[in-house]
């Protein structure tokens, strides 16, 4: 099992109880599947988010690189789904090539994303799961918890197995003290 290499985004990571969450949305569409291989493209190599996942999922073998990412080259290093907190500065973009790579991925983003044009045109394709927690979302760097951002952040589910579905659910999440 290897780390992956983040030479994009910020230096933000998730809170466990976030990753489990997001862990459990995957874990939930592949039942099938025993254990699936799951690809954060934007964590840092050896950081605290990175080694909580790839103790609970599959990680890919081989090195991946965002920025070198294509459609083929992800599903050749057998990546199934895609569970990550990109940087929220370039959303668009980050959706964008998350979709054109067609692997079911769960992202964390503001929940104003949902109201942005380019999120409207988004919800157009496949089924969209979009789960707002009673809380704000907390980070932290190097293990370290940061504050969390001044708005509320939402974890955003996709897959391309139904056309042009969005689904809004609210939830009592519990974080970790």
């Amino acid at each position: 099992m290897m780390l992956h290499q983040n030479t994009v985004g910020d230096t933000f990571e998730t809170e466990p109880v976030d990753l489990e969450y997001m862990l459990a949305i995957v874990k939930d569409h592949c039942s099938s599947l025993s254990v699936p291989v799951v690809w954060d493209p934007f964590v840092a190599p050896g950081s605290a988010s990175q080694r909580y996942i790839a103790q609970r999922v599959n990680t890919p073998a081989v090195q991946l690189a965002w920025e070198l990412a294509t459609h083929d080259g992800v599903r050749d290093a057998g990546v199934q789904y895609i569970v990550t907190n990109p940087p929220f500065s370039n959303k668009s973009e980050v959706l964008r090539k998350l979709l054109h790579l067609g692997l079911p991925f769960v992202v964390i983003l503001p929940t104003a994303t949902m109201q942005r044009v380019f999120m409207q045109d988004f919800f157009k394709n496949g089924y969209w799961r979009v789960m707002i927690p009673n809380r704000f979302l907390r980070f932290h760097v190097g293990g370290r918890r940061c504050h969390s951002p001044p708005f509320p952040s939402a974890f955003y589910f996709w897959t391309p197995s139904v056309q042009g579905h969005v689904s809004v659910h609210f939830f009592d999440h519990l974080s970790e003290n």
